[in-house]
């Protein structure tokens, strides 16, 4: 199983040589390391270079300040994995996450895309969990559509098979000038949509560093920045559900869907039940639907079914 590391940076020289040396120092070392220096105008290329040099599974990337997103799209097209991580440059990976992932994806070869727990690191380290324990979320197209549900985290700590990331990039050049931050966004929406089986590990093998730079941690969001935030949400959503030719669904595919979830949690329960809101169903209709979706969590939850 092959593996890919896509660093994207931009001036952030005082960074970038950390990353590359959490990468280096992996107990599972990659077989590529692809940097993309996104026209940085600080020392970011020079230490790039004195990191990776002599490192025969390093590729360097120089291009022009696009954004993130055209990063990406750099770093997909001269990576050959079988597995492609994602790496922020300001962020970086303690010793053991390639391993930890790539154990998911062997075990697990029904999963597509795995993304884990993380630090966050300033000045005292907090642990970020959005779940308790590590878990199978299965396929989750209608969620994403319907409900903008996002499964995932930040780009440092995702993973995902080629499979699918070659559904998603490169993007069009339409995306670039929106998606120029925040663009794990089309990641881990797009995965979604192109019918990737998710998994969570809860194991925060990752460091997300909080600094002066970072765009939205710990930043209160304008009105208008979250309302157009939301426009090219929709928008990104729309277009990876036309990209992939879904049409009007049957509202017997919600419960199919909810079946890809080995063992789903009572949210997951209550976010599926409200799918079926989309359609005009009878009170028996909706009884019996709900009735459903309760008595396969509680045969999942007993290790009945």
């Amino acid at each position: 199983m092959k593996i890919s590391v896509i660093i994207n940076n931009y001036n952030y020289g005082q960074y970038i040589g950390e990353a590359i040396e959490g990468v280096l120092a992996q107990s599972r070392s990659p077989d590529e390391i692809i940097v993309v220096d996104d026209g940085s105008t600080d020392n970011s290329r020079e230490v790039i270079e004195g990191k990776l040099n002599g490192a025969d599974n390093a590729i360097i990337i120089k291009k022009g300040n696009e954004g993130q997103l055209s990063c990406f799209n750099a770093g997909f097209l001269k990576s050959s994995g079988d597995i492609l991580f994602f790496l922020d440059s300001d962020d970086l990976y303690y010793p053991g996450h390639l391993e930890k992932c790539v154990e998911v994806y062997e075990d697990c070869p029904e999963v597509d895309f795995v993304y884990t727990a993380q630090n966050i690191l300033g000045d005292e380290t907090l642990t970020e969990r959005p779940y308790n324990c590590s878990k199978n979320h299965g396929m989750s197209i209608l969620l994403t559509k319907f409900q903008g549900v996002y499964i995932g985290s930040n780009t440092s700590t995702l993973s995902m098979r080629r499979a699918v990331a070659a559904k998603i990039l490169p993007a069009p050049d339409f995306l670039i000038s929106d998606w120029r931050v925040r663009a794990d966004d089309i990641l881990v929406w797009g995965a979604s949509l192109a019918g990737a089986e998710k998994y969570y590990l809860d194991n925060p093998t990752v460091g997300y560093r909080r600094h002066a730079k970072n765009l939205f941690l710990g930043k209160e969001e304008r009105a208008k920045d979250s309302y157009c935030y939301l426009i090219r949400a929709n928008q990104l959503i729309n277009y990876f559900w036309n990209k992939f030719g879904y049409s009007d669904i049957s509202r017997h595919l919600i419960y199919k869907e909810f079946k890809t979830i080995p063992k789903p949690t009572r949210k997951e329960v209550k976010k599926y039940y409200q799918l079926y809101s989309n359609f005009h169903l009878g009170l028996i209709s909706k009884i019996d639907y709900y009735l459903r979706l309760w008595a396969r969590h509680y045969r999942c939850f007993f290790g009945w079914e």
